[in-house]
Protein backbone atom coordinates (compact mmCIF):
# COMPACT_ATOMS: atom_id res chain seq x y z
CA UNK A 1 0.00 0.00 0.00
CA UNK A 2 2.99 2.29 0.44
CA UNK A 3 3.26 2.82 -3.33
CA UNK A 4 -0.32 4.04 -3.76
CA UNK A 5 -1.16 7.70 -4.27
CA UNK A 6 -1.50 9.54 -0.95
CA UNK A 7 -4.96 10.80 -1.83
CA UNK A 8 -6.42 7.27 -1.74
CA UNK A 9 -5.03 6.25 1.62
CA UNK A 10 -7.52 7.65 4.09
CA UNK A 11 -10.58 6.67 2.05
CA UNK A 12 -9.17 3.13 2.02
CA UNK A 13 -10.04 2.91 5.70
CA UNK A 14 -13.72 3.01 4.80
CA UNK A 15 -13.66 1.06 1.53
CA UNK A 16 -11.14 -1.70 2.10
CA UNK A 17 -12.14 -4.28 4.70
CA UNK A 18 -8.63 -5.74 4.41
CA UNK A 19 -6.94 -2.66 5.84
CA UNK A 20 -4.44 -3.88 8.42
CA UNK A 21 -4.59 -1.76 11.58
CA UNK A 22 -1.53 -3.55 12.94
CA UNK A 23 0.66 -2.64 9.96
CA UNK A 24 3.00 0.24 10.86
CA UNK A 25 3.71 1.04 7.21
CA UNK A 26 0.04 1.54 6.44
CA UNK A 27 -0.31 3.87 9.42
CA UNK A 28 2.78 5.88 8.46
CA UNK A 29 1.43 6.36 4.94
CA UNK A 30 -1.89 7.65 6.23
CA UNK A 31 -0.28 9.96 8.80
CA UNK A 32 1.96 11.30 6.02
CA UNK A 33 -1.09 11.95 3.86
CA UNK A 34 -2.89 13.77 6.68
CA UNK A 35 0.19 15.77 7.70
CA UNK A 36 1.48 16.71 4.25
CA UNK A 37 -1.57 16.77 1.99
CA UNK A 38 -4.51 17.72 4.22
CA UNK A 39 -3.54 19.70 7.31
CA UNK A 40 -1.62 22.53 5.57
CA UNK A 41 -4.79 23.41 3.64
CA UNK A 42 -7.37 23.57 6.43
CA UNK A 43 -8.06 26.33 8.97
CA UNK A 44 -6.26 26.03 12.28
CA UNK A 45 -8.25 24.01 14.79
CA UNK A 46 -10.56 22.55 12.16
CA UNK A 47 -9.54 18.92 11.51
CA UNK A 48 -10.87 17.56 8.20
CA UNK A 49 -13.27 14.59 8.26
CA UNK A 50 -10.74 11.97 7.03
CA UNK A 51 -8.29 12.91 9.79
CA UNK A 52 -11.00 12.76 12.45
CA UNK A 53 -12.23 9.40 11.23
CA UNK A 54 -8.75 7.94 11.03
CA UNK A 55 -8.18 8.95 14.66
CA UNK A 56 -11.44 7.26 15.71
CA UNK A 57 -10.64 4.07 13.80
CA UNK A 58 -7.17 4.02 15.31
CA UNK A 59 -8.77 3.93 18.77
CA UNK A 60 -11.38 1.32 17.83
CA UNK A 61 -9.19 -1.08 15.82
CA UNK A 62 -7.83 -3.69 15.79
CA UNK A 63 -9.17 -3.73 19.38
CA UNK A 64 -11.09 -0.96 21.11
CA UNK A 65 -8.83 0.92 23.52
CA UNK A 66 -11.15 1.31 26.49
CA UNK A 67 -8.83 3.78 28.19
CA UNK A 68 -9.23 6.21 25.29
CA UNK A 69 -13.02 6.39 25.18
CA UNK A 70 -13.02 10.03 26.47
CA UNK A 71 -10.78 11.05 23.56
CA UNK A 72 -12.89 9.02 21.13
CA UNK A 73 -16.01 10.82 22.33
CA UNK A 74 -14.41 14.23 21.79
CA UNK A 75 -13.45 13.30 18.24
CA UNK A 76 -16.91 11.86 17.57
CA UNK A 77 -18.34 15.18 18.74
CA UNK A 78 -16.24 17.01 16.14
CA UNK A 79 -17.40 14.56 13.46
CA UNK A 80 -21.00 15.34 14.40
CA UNK A 81 -20.33 19.07 14.10
CA UNK A 82 -18.91 18.47 10.62
CA UNK A 83 -21.97 16.37 9.73
CA UNK A 84 -24.41 19.01 10.96
CA UNK A 85 -22.63 21.63 8.87
CA UNK A 86 -22.68 19.33 5.83
CA UNK A 87 -26.42 18.76 6.23
CA UNK A 88 -26.99 22.51 6.53
CA UNK A 89 -24.97 23.18 3.37
CA UNK A 90 -26.68 20.39 1.44
CA UNK A 91 -30.11 21.76 2.33
CA UNK A 92 -29.05 25.23 1.19
CA UNK A 93 -27.80 23.81 -2.12
CA UNK A 94 -31.14 22.11 -2.78
CA UNK A 95 -33.06 25.25 -1.79
CA UNK A 96 -31.10 27.45 -4.21
CA UNK A 97 -31.29 24.81 -6.90
CA UNK A 98 -35.06 24.75 -6.60
CA UNK A 99 -35.18 28.55 -6.73
CA UNK A 100 -33.07 28.85 -9.88
CA UNK A 101 -34.90 25.95 -11.52
CA UNK A 102 -38.06 28.07 -11.27
CA UNK A 103 -36.27 31.39 -11.82
CA UNK A 104 -33.49 30.80 -14.39
CA UNK A 105 -30.57 33.19 -14.43
CA UNK A 106 -27.66 33.44 -16.90
CA UNK A 107 -25.28 33.73 -13.95
CA UNK A 108 -26.51 30.64 -12.10
CA UNK A 109 -26.43 26.98 -13.06
CA UNK A 110 -28.63 24.27 -11.65
CA UNK A 111 -27.79 20.72 -10.63
CA UNK A 112 -28.12 17.79 -12.96
CA UNK A 113 -30.98 15.51 -12.00
CA UNK A 114 -28.44 12.84 -11.04
CA UNK A 115 -26.51 15.14 -8.70
CA UNK A 116 -29.72 16.55 -7.24
CA UNK A 117 -30.87 13.02 -6.47
CA UNK A 118 -27.52 12.21 -4.87
CA UNK A 119 -27.67 15.23 -2.56
CA UNK A 120 -31.30 14.60 -1.72
CA UNK A 121 -30.70 10.91 -0.98
CA UNK A 122 -27.97 11.83 1.50
CA UNK A 123 -30.38 14.10 3.38
CA UNK A 124 -33.20 11.57 3.59
CA UNK A 125 -31.48 9.80 6.48
CA UNK A 126 -29.96 12.87 8.18
CA UNK A 127 -32.38 12.80 11.12
CA UNK A 128 -31.94 9.08 11.57
CA UNK A 129 -28.14 9.38 11.41
CA UNK A 130 -28.24 12.01 14.15
CA UNK A 131 -30.17 9.55 16.31
CA UNK A 132 -27.58 6.88 15.52
CA UNK A 133 -24.80 9.28 16.57
CA UNK A 134 -26.43 10.00 19.93
CA UNK A 135 -27.06 6.29 20.48
CA UNK A 136 -23.36 5.65 19.84
CA UNK A 137 -22.34 8.36 22.30
CA UNK A 138 -24.65 7.05 25.03
CA UNK A 139 -23.36 3.50 24.56
CA UNK A 140 -19.77 4.72 24.86
CA UNK A 141 -20.76 6.53 28.07
CA UNK A 142 -21.95 3.23 29.53
CA UNK A 143 -18.98 1.31 28.19
CA UNK A 144 -16.62 3.75 29.93
CA UNK A 145 -18.55 4.03 33.20
CA UNK A 146 -18.72 0.26 33.86
CA UNK A 147 -14.98 -0.49 34.14
CA UNK A 148 -14.26 2.89 35.72
CA UNK A 149 -16.61 2.08 38.60
CA UNK A 150 -15.40 -1.49 38.97
CA UNK A 151 -11.66 -0.90 38.63
CA UNK A 152 -10.99 2.84 38.84
CA UNK A 153 -10.89 5.29 41.70
CA UNK A 154 -14.04 6.93 43.10
CA UNK A 155 -12.64 10.31 42.04
CA UNK A 156 -12.27 9.27 38.39
CA UNK A 157 -15.68 7.63 38.39
CA UNK A 158 -17.32 10.77 39.75
CA UNK A 159 -15.39 12.97 37.29
CA UNK A 160 -16.70 10.92 34.37
CA UNK A 161 -20.26 10.94 35.68
CA UNK A 162 -20.23 14.72 36.00
CA UNK A 163 -18.54 15.09 32.60
CA UNK A 164 -20.92 12.82 30.70
CA UNK A 165 -24.04 13.90 32.62
CA UNK A 166 -23.41 17.51 33.69
CA UNK A 167 -25.74 18.83 36.34
CA UNK A 168 -27.64 15.57 36.66
CA UNK A 169 -25.97 14.31 39.84
CA UNK A 170 -24.33 17.46 41.17
CA UNK A 171 -25.11 21.10 41.81
CA UNK A 172 -22.33 23.67 41.38
CA UNK A 173 -24.22 26.05 43.68
CA UNK A 174 -23.45 23.66 46.56
CA UNK A 175 -19.71 23.69 45.81
CA UNK A 176 -18.12 26.93 44.52
CA UNK A 177 -15.09 24.97 43.32
CA UNK A 178 -17.22 22.79 41.05
CA UNK A 179 -17.50 23.62 37.34
CA UNK A 180 -21.08 24.43 36.38
CA UNK A 181 -23.08 22.18 34.07
CA UNK A 182 -23.12 24.88 31.38
CA UNK A 183 -19.34 25.19 31.52
CA UNK A 184 -18.92 21.42 31.25
CA UNK A 185 -21.22 21.31 28.21
CA UNK A 186 -19.20 24.06 26.51
CA UNK A 187 -15.94 22.23 27.23
CA UNK A 188 -16.83 19.00 25.43
CA UNK A 189 -17.78 18.58 21.79
CA UNK A 190 -20.09 15.63 22.48
CA UNK A 191 -22.47 18.00 24.32
CA UNK A 192 -22.69 20.40 21.36
CA UNK A 193 -26.13 21.58 20.20
CA UNK A 194 -28.20 18.89 21.92
CA UNK A 195 -31.93 18.94 21.36
CA UNK A 196 -34.32 18.54 24.29
CA UNK A 197 -34.94 14.95 23.21
CA UNK A 198 -31.20 14.23 23.05
CA UNK A 199 -30.68 15.71 26.51
CA UNK A 200 -33.51 13.53 27.82
CA UNK A 201 -31.92 10.41 26.28
CA UNK A 202 -28.57 11.33 27.81
CA UNK A 203 -30.18 11.76 31.22
CA UNK A 204 -31.77 8.33 30.85
CA UNK A 205 -28.32 6.89 30.21
CA UNK A 206 -27.09 8.72 33.30
CA UNK A 207 -29.82 7.08 35.38
CA UNK A 208 -28.84 3.67 33.98
CA UNK A 209 -25.19 4.28 34.89
CA UNK A 210 -26.10 5.43 38.40
CA UNK A 211 -28.33 2.39 38.88
CA UNK A 212 -25.52 0.14 37.68
CA UNK A 213 -23.10 1.68 40.18
CA UNK A 214 -25.62 1.29 43.04
CA UNK A 215 -26.45 -2.32 42.25
CA UNK A 216 -22.88 -3.33 41.43
CA UNK A 217 -21.77 -1.89 44.77
CA UNK A 218 -24.39 -3.99 46.56
CA UNK A 219 -23.15 -7.07 44.70
CA UNK A 220 -19.54 -6.31 45.62
CA UNK A 221 -20.46 -5.85 49.26
CA UNK A 222 -22.34 -9.16 49.57
CA UNK A 223 -22.78 -10.98 46.28
CA UNK A 224 -24.70 -13.95 47.72
CA UNK A 225 -27.23 -11.78 49.55
CA UNK A 226 -27.73 -9.54 46.52
CA UNK A 227 -28.21 -12.50 44.17
CA UNK A 228 -30.74 -14.09 46.52
CA UNK A 229 -32.59 -10.80 46.81
CA UNK A 230 -33.02 -10.41 43.05
CA UNK A 231 -33.72 -14.09 42.48
CA UNK A 232 -30.66 -15.29 40.55
CA UNK A 233 -28.11 -18.04 41.33
CA UNK A 234 -25.85 -17.07 44.24
CA UNK A 235 -22.63 -17.04 42.23
CA UNK A 236 -23.89 -14.93 39.32
CA UNK A 237 -21.11 -12.53 38.35
CA UNK A 238 -21.29 -8.77 37.90
CA UNK A 239 -20.48 -9.20 34.20
CA UNK A 240 -23.51 -11.46 33.80
CA UNK A 241 -25.83 -9.24 35.82
CA UNK A 242 -24.73 -5.95 34.29
CA UNK A 243 -23.42 -6.57 30.76
CA UNK A 244 -21.95 -3.44 29.12
CA UNK A 245 -22.80 -2.56 25.51
CA UNK A 246 -21.53 -5.13 23.01
CA UNK A 247 -18.23 -3.80 21.67
CA UNK A 248 -18.26 -5.41 18.18
CA UNK A 249 -21.79 -4.13 17.57
CA UNK A 250 -20.86 -0.65 18.82
CA UNK A 251 -17.75 -0.51 16.62
CA UNK A 252 -19.73 -1.70 13.59
CA UNK A 253 -22.46 0.92 14.19
CA UNK A 254 -19.83 3.62 14.56
CA UNK A 255 -18.15 2.52 11.32
CA UNK A 256 -21.43 2.79 9.42
CA UNK A 257 -22.14 6.22 10.88
CA UNK A 258 -18.67 7.47 9.94
CA UNK A 259 -19.04 6.12 6.41
CA UNK A 260 -22.30 8.05 5.98
CA UNK A 261 -20.76 11.28 7.29
CA UNK A 262 -17.73 10.90 5.02
CA UNK A 263 -19.91 10.15 2.01
CA UNK A 264 -21.86 13.40 2.35
CA UNK A 265 -18.76 15.47 3.13
CA UNK A 266 -16.93 13.98 0.13
CA UNK A 267 -19.91 14.66 -2.15
CA UNK A 268 -19.98 18.33 -1.13
CA UNK A 269 -16.23 18.69 -1.51
CA UNK A 270 -16.11 16.93 -4.87
CA UNK A 271 -18.94 18.81 -6.55
CA UNK A 272 -19.12 22.11 -4.67
CA UNK A 273 -15.66 22.64 -3.23
CA UNK A 274 -17.03 22.71 0.32
CA UNK A 275 -14.55 21.47 2.97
Amino acid sequence: MATEEHITLVSKLFTDSQFDYTNDTDHRDIVDHISVTILPHVPHGCPPPPALMYAICNIMKPKLLLGHIPELLEILGHVNIVHKQSVKEAKAILTWNQYYSKNPSPTASTLSSTLEDQVHSMLVYATEEQKVYRSIVNMFYELDIHPTFLHGSPEVFWLKMTTYFPGQFSDASEDPAMISADEVMHMHSFHYDLSAEEQHDSQHTGVCCAKFARDAARHMEDSAAYCIQIGVPMHTTIATLFPPPDVPTLVDTTDRYLAHVLKLASLLERHFGLP
